[in-house]
């Protein structure tokens, strides 16, 4: 959700709140063939603070939108309310497999 600092004792530490979810539903995950993970929000009471160097990855979580199908078997929308689908926008894991860029000696032998 945000990250913010904290002065203990003349040390700065980074911290981030954050928001827990469920597992993915297993259905879902099974029928897309793990391309859709669909958790459940656990609400305000699931937010917490943790160190933001144990951060390995940091996703969106995005409101799935109900199929016809569910509309029709809840037509008030609670039970698909609090349902969110895993965004995943490839950071520095993918920066590192592509290793470090070297110039090309022979750009630097014509100039």
């Amino acid at each position: 959700m945000f990250y913010f600092q904290y002065d203990i004792h003349d040390v700065v530490h980074t911290y981030a709140m954050v928001s827990e979810f469920s597992s993915p539903d297993p259905t879902i995950a099974r029928e897309t063939f793990g391309v859709l993970l669909a958790c459940l929000h656990r609400g305000d009471l699931s937010r917490k603070i943790v160190d933001a160097k144990e951060i390995v990855s940091a996703v969106g979580m995005v409101p799935l939108p109900t199929t016809a199908e569910e509309r029709a078997r809840d037509p008030t929308g609670a039970l698909y309310a609090e349902r969110y689908f895993v965004v995943e926008k490839p950071g520095l894991e993918v920066a590192m497999l592509g290793g470090v860029e070297e110039e090309d000696e022979e750009e630097e032998d014509n100039e």
